[in-house]
Formats: structure tokens, C-alpha cells, sequence
């Protein structure tokens, strides 16, 4: 039971990221947001409004994440968690691989150098 909770619990902090960082950097999302924010002017404070803000949205994106939790034995929630779970950590995997990619080449290329 303890693995379980500590599980969905890992999952939903992966997710909340995963929220945050595709409302912020998913080109798809941009005009939504955009459009939001021109939307909503009164939510402004300080000149900057709260969909400009990466904190202020993880509050709300781990808000939700605690709802879903809460929620977690419906099958849509947890295919949608686990969307994006899987989502973000590939992401991860992409950047190793690419790493170990640049370091392969870089042996490869000083290995021509020696003479």
C-alpha cells in the first residue's frame, strides 16, 4: 500500500511538470494561453498576469494533479496521468541519448585526430 501511494504520488509530480512545462513551451498551447491572458486582464497583478507565471501555474497544475489523485481509480484519469508520466519522462530519455550520441561522435572525431 505505502509503494502504491508513493507511486502515484511520484506520478503525479511528473504530471504537474509535465502540465507546467507544455503550457509554457507546447506550441500548440501558446495562442490558447495567449488568448487567455488578453482575455482576462483583470487577473493581473504586479504587470504580470498568472499564466505568465511558472509558479503560479504549478500551483494550479498541482491543484489539479491532487483533485486527480484523488480521483485516480477512474481509467481516464489514469490513462491521462500516465499520458503524460510517459510523455515527460521520454523527453528525459531523449536528452541521454542525444548526450551519449554527441559523446560517441566526439570519440570518433578525436580518434581521427591522433596521428
Amino acid at each position: 500500500m505505502w509503494m502504491e501511494n508513493t507511486t502515484y504520488l511520484i506520478m503525479m509530480v511528473i504530471a504537474c511538470e509535465a502540465i507546467v512545462n507544455l503550457i509554457f513551451n507546447g506550441t500548440v498551447l501558446q495562442p490558447l494561453r495567449e488568448g487567455i491572458i488578453r482575455w482576462t486582464p483583470f487577473l493581473t497583478v504586479r504587470k504580470e498576469h498568472p499564466l505568465q507565471c511558472r509558479l503560479c501555474v504549478s500551483v494550479w497544475a498541482g491543484l489539479l494533479c491532487a483533485v486527480a489523485l484523488l480521483y485516480l481509480h477512474l481509467l481516464m484519469v489514469k490513462v491521462l496521468v500516465l499520458a503524460l508520466v510517459i510523455h515527460r519522462l521520454s523527453n528525459h530519455f531523449h536528452l541521454v541519448f542525444s548526450l551519449l550520441r554527441d559523446w560517441q561522435f566526439e570519440i570518433r572525431v578525436n580518434r581521427g585526430r591522433r596521428e
